[in-house]
């Protein structure tokens, strides 16, 4: 089935809903590269995917991503002035939502917290794909 606008589509039997097909394509690949090359590889395609269908996104979130650099007090550590708060990396939301599909044990909270899991997930996160640090240093 086609949409008028070329979109390719399907339709999932079970919740009855038309769903895009290039989105369903993306989330199997997702979870065969995750079982067949593991997490870091499996985001590694994520965030390329992501750059390549989603451009102007991308455009978007490294141009805010280098303005938040500027605001920091400290372009080593990513710190506040008063160094109460340090920011280590920044996730664009479509791959976020992907990596906690793949990974639900890690959460992510929007309010600072985040569980011990999490926080060394962050941390080769930030290691494993610089674009997304905020400061030059973990």
């Amino acid at each position: 089935m086609q949409l008028p606008n070329d979109r390719l589509v399907v339709f999932d039997p079970v919740t009855q809903k038309v769903k895009d097909a290039r989105t369903e394509q993306m989330v199997d690949s997702l979870f065969t590269s995750m079982k067949k090359n593991g997490l870091w590889e499996t985001i590694a395609l994520l965030v390329k995917r992501w750059e390549e269908t989603h451009t102007d996104e991308a455009k978007e979130f490294y141009s805010a991503l280098n303005e938040t650099r500027k605001t920091r007090s400290n372009e080593d550590y990513a710190d506040t002035k008063d160094k109460s708060t340090r920011y280590l990396a920044e996730i664009p939301i479509r791959i976020n939502t992907a990596i906690n599909i793949l990974i639900p044990d890690i959460v992510f909270h929007n309010a600072g917290y985040h569980s011990r899991d999490s926080r060394k997930f962050l941390i080769e996160f930030a290691r494993k794909f610089p674009q997304f640090r905020v400061g030059k240093k973990l």
